[in-house]
């Protein structure tokens, strides 16, 4: 019986345990549960107060944002930093943009006032163009009104000059015919000029043979002769006067007597001695020594020879350029040499120059007598357009070519060319 009751007390207790545990399960349960759904009410709020924040899907980004390393806060933070960096490089950027849009700025307004400057100048020439093509029209106009006027004028003058050569043509037939008269009348004149003219002749041919014989080549005639010496030989007489054409201050050469003078090389006639005329009388004439020649001796009856004086014809000079007697640098001395000429009893020939101003030269001139042979300037740069250079070279270059021009002529007439120091030799002009 005590076995029995021993087993259920311990069935009962195992059975009160049980319920003990069971209660204690299921209270624990309750409150478990209970907290669960607190916690639920918690979390719905929880995540509906997260979502005035934040939604669903950008926490799943927000999610894939964050790195193992730092959180999403972190990792704005990290962003943040990013794009300061970035917004100061972009302010950089905007400076730099700013400076360049500024010194843009100036070019264009630099641009637009040389724009304005251009503007302001082609409306000129634009309005001065057009007022170019309204002088031209005008002028245009102005020449075809005048063309036609000379048209006009043309058609009058032709049918003057078909008129004219129509009143000539008669004219000249006419004269032909009065010509043709006086030839005839003419040729019975030269018929009778011929035998008049054959009788001339041989008078003339009487006269030439009774001539005395011209001078050979190199030689010339004497002029007259020493009448007498007085003065200790310093002075003298000659059988020239004032009706054989002397003139004070002519000069004349003394030779040794012979029939004729022979000139040098140069046609020059130098003798012992050289005197100069200081007196005159109509027949005679009063002489001074200026030069005699060492151990020669003056003589009566000695010829004297002046190859500027011809007693029998009168000599015609003429001298051209530029002279300088003293050797001081003048070229103006083409007065003095006239002046010596006539000095001398020649005669100063008058002649007729051409447009350029170059004497013309004639057949019946004696002598020529030029100045210094002018140098051939030289020929200024194309590159000069000084007036006055170009004038003294054109100057120059005429004087060059009037000096040439003349001594070709001389040479084609055979009329003797003297330089200024043989002519003034030849009078005795340095021996005074």
């Amino acid at each position: 019986m005590a076995r029995v009751r021993g087993g259920n007390t311990g069935f009962a207790v195992a059975l009160v345990i049980f319920g003990c545990g069971f209660v204690i399960a299921l209270l624990v349960a309750i409150i478990f549960y209970t907290k669960i759904e607190t916690h639920k009410v918690n979390e719905e709020a929880a995540k509906d107060a997260l979502a005035e924040y934040i939604s669903n899907a950008e926490t799943a980004q927000a999610n894939d944002f964050k790195s193992t390393d730092a959180t999403v806060f972190g990792n704005m933070l990290i962003q943040i930093r990013n794009l300061e960096t970035d917004i100061r490089e972009a302010n950089d950027q905007i400076a730099k943009l700013t400076r360049t849009t500024k010194e843009m700025e100036d070019v264009y307004n630099t641009l637009a006032g040389q724009k304005n400057t251009v503007d302001a100048e082609l409306i000129a020439e634009r309005k001065q163009a057009v007022d170019t093509l309204a002088d031209r029209k005008a002028s245009l106009e102005k020449a075809l009104r005048e063309k036609a006027e000379l048209a006009s004028q043309i058609g009058v003058l032709q049918k003057q000059v078909s008129d004219a050569i129509e009143n000539a043509d008669a004219a000249a037939r006419e004269r032909i015919a009065e010509l043709s008269e006086e030839k005839k009348n003419l040729e019975a004149t030269v018929f009778d000029a011929n035998a008049i003219a054959k009788e001339w002749e041989g008078k003339y041919n009487t006269l030439f043979a009774s001539l005395p014989k011209p001078p050979a080549p190199n030689t010339t005639n004497p002029d007259g002769e020493v009448a007498s010496i007085f003065g200790g030989g310093n002075d003298l007489f000659i059988s020239l006067g004032r009706r054989n054409g002397l003139v004070l201050g002519m000069t004349f050469e003394i030779f040794d007597p012979q029939p004729v003078i022979r000139l040098n090389t140069s046609n020059e006639a130098r003798g012992k001695a050289t005197i100069e005329v200081y007196g005159l009388k109509d027949d005679s004439a009063t002489c001074r020594v200026v030069r005699l020649s060492r151990g020669a001796a003056i003589n009566p009856g000695d010829p004297i020879v002046n190859v500027a004086y011809d007693p029998n014809m009168n000599i015609t000079m003429s001298a051209f350029g530029a002279f300088d007697i003293e050797g001081d640098g003048g070229t103006n001395d083409i007065g003095r040499i006239n002046a010596l000429i006539v000095k001398n009893g020649a005669e100063l020939a008058t002649m007729t120059k051409d447009d350029s101003g170059i004497p013309i030269l004639t057949p019946d001139l004696n002598y020529v007598i030029l100045g210094a042979k002018p140098e051939l300037p030289d020929k200024p740069s194309p590159d000069e357009f000084d007036p006055v250079i170009i004038a003294e070279y054109q100057a120059q270059l005429a004087a060059n070519e009037a000096y040439f021009r003349i001594v070709d002529e001389a040479k084609l007439l055979r009329i003797p060319v003297l330089s200024q120091d043989r002519f003034l030799d030849l009078i005795g002009y340095y021996e005074r």
